[in-house]
């Protein structure tokens, strides 16, 4: 969405947005898909491959469309990082599975313990996706501290604890109490 671009680029949300979301979807960059009750918001999916190749993720999925349900979640997510400038944030299988704290994972847990999903093409051939809820940690870059973040869908799931990340892992290691970070749909 509109807004979102213009809180990561530092700008009101005016002109120079309309203008930059029109050109996306004149070069066919991006797809729109209007939702709400009047069918003026727009929601935008970028899916040219070559600017997934810019940012070093030119096979990302994200670039496959997904239901409308699913966007809005991401978005919510999109909203609670964008809140929150200060943190450092991984937000691809890549930029987690690279980071110290997994790294320190690995020290403690094998690869196969880490939250992943495993496709199988045959007996030989398997590919392993690390992270797959695509959740956003971000990092303190003061006192490296991690904030894990996922959408509460009720409010006992913040008391809980729940997020793909705590359980897990601590059932082999202890996990220090990490301040969930829920944004509520």
């Amino acid at each position: 969405m509109g807004r979102h671009y213009a809180a990561f680029a530092g700008i009101t949300h005016g002109q120079k947005v309309h203008a930059f979301l029109e050109c996306l979807l004149a070069r066919r960059f991006a797809t729109a898909c209007h939702v709400g009750r009047t069918g003026r918001t727009r929601i935008f999916h970028v899916h040219y491959k070559p600017l997934y190749a810019a940012i070093g993720e030119p096979e990302n999925r994200n670039r496959k469309p997904i239901a409308i349900g699913r966007a809005i979640e991401r978005m919510m997510l999109l909203d609670a990082v964008l809140a929150e400038r200060e943190y450092l944030w991984l937000g691809t299988e890549r930029d987690k599975y690279s980071h110290n704290f997994v790294c320190l994972l690995r020290g403690a847990l094998q690869n196969d313990e880490l939250p992943r999903l495993v496709f199988r093409k045959d007996a030989q051939e398997q590919t392993v996706r690390y992270f797959p809820d695509k959740l956003p940690i971000g990092v303190d870059p003061e006192t490296d501290r991690h904030v894990f973040v996922f959408l509460a869908a009720d409010d006992g799931s913040v008391e809980r604890g729940d997020g793909f990340y705590r359980a897990p892992m601590s059932t082999r290691i202890p996990l220090p109490a990490f301040p969930p970070c829920a944004n509520n749909p």
